[in-house]
């Protein structure tokens, strides 16, 4: 099978931690849509808020992990392998509870904060993973 440097494990991350993150945002926004101005300043502040408290307190140390496991891996490795089993496990996870939110009987506008919070901490995720990339 094919194998890759280390390092562009921290791409692949990057890349799919933003683009998830950069979803997460747009349907939180898409869903606020119909609100006003005020309440939408309302949510991009308190999801900001969220987003710091969130991997201040708790994804810092997901990525961390993350960095520690890709660097301690040997010098070319398979692409897969840019997460663990266990984060395999809970990329399938959060898939499976977003859908069971977004049909559920929540309605949309409730659910936009955490979406937009959630989104927040991946795309800083993924600039922490973009920077371990760019510093090799």
């Amino acid at each position: 099978m094919y194998r890759i440097r280390r390092d562009f494990l921290f791409l692949i991350t990057s890349l799919l931690w933003g683009a998830v993150g950069a979803l997460l945002i747009w349907r939180a926004f898409r869903w606020m849509s119909d609100e006003s101005a005020a309440i939408q300043v309302q949510l991009v502040l308190t999801a900001g808020l969220g987003a710091f408290a969130g991997y201040r307190f708790g994804f810092r140390q997901i990525v961390r992990k993350n960095v520690d496991r890709i660097r301690s891996m040997e010098a070319t490795v398979k692409a897969w392998e840019f997460t663990s089993l266990r984060g395999y496990a809970i990329i399938i996870g959060m898939i499976t509870m977003g859908v069971l939110l977004r049909n559920s009987e929540i309605p949309k506008e409730y659910l936009s904060l955490p979406y937009a919070a959630m989104g927040g901490m991946l795309l800083v995720g993924s600039a922490a993973m973009m920077k371990e990339f760019r510093d090799g």
